[in-house]
């Protein structure tokens, strides 16, 4: 599904039988092309060139300035992990963070993905429960607790998650 990326014909990476490599304008191009917010062309940078594995002499090979298959691969992740870097979503597992931005990787190149771990973040789960009880509470329901499996506390949030919550609530 990945090569699907890179081989696409008239795609936002050029690709040919002879050209076997993606470039760092190509590689810029494509996360335009998703329109990810609050990654900088610099970032995308710095990801293209740490996705690169280590080449001996770059003198003489411009090798460089080409990343492999398997190295967009690394770079797909590195642009996942940057992506949600400053958001409530960073503590999730990373599994979890490529299945969610899987779509927008394939969006530019028209494909759907074929599978899916099917599973919420953490972090929407916990406010899904919050706004639960919350609502419960305000219809004038409370829960006694028993047999509420997942015993939901406050004190799990962070200062951000709540505030975050309390705006939530604010615009409800």
């Amino acid at each position: 599904m990945i090569e699907k990326i890179y081989k696409t014909p008239n795609s936002v990476i050029e690709c040919h039988s002879k050209k076997k490599f993606v470039t760092l304008p190509e590689c810029k191009r494509y996360i335009h092309k998703m329109n990810l917010k609050g990654i900088s062309e610099r970032m995308i940078g710095v990801c293209f060139y740490e996705s690169i594995l280590f080449i001996v002499d770059t003198i003489r090979t411009g090798r460089y300035e080409m990343m492999q298959y398997w190295e967009f691969i690394v770079f797909i992740c590195r642009i996942t992990h940057e992506f949600y870097q400053k958001t409530p979503y960073v503590n999730e597992p990373f599994h979890l963070k490529l299945d969610q931005m899987l779509p927008l990787w394939l969006a530019p190149v028209y494909q759907t993905r074929q599978w899916s771990f099917d599973t919420e973040f953490n972090y929407d789960i916990k406010m899904r429960k919050k706004r639960e009880r919350q609502a419960r509470r305000d219809a004038g329901i409370e829960s006694d607790g028993a047999g509420d499996e997942d015993d939901y506390d406050s004190q799990d949030l962070s200062s951000e998650d709540r505030e975050r919550l309390a705006a939530e609530e604010a615009a409800a």
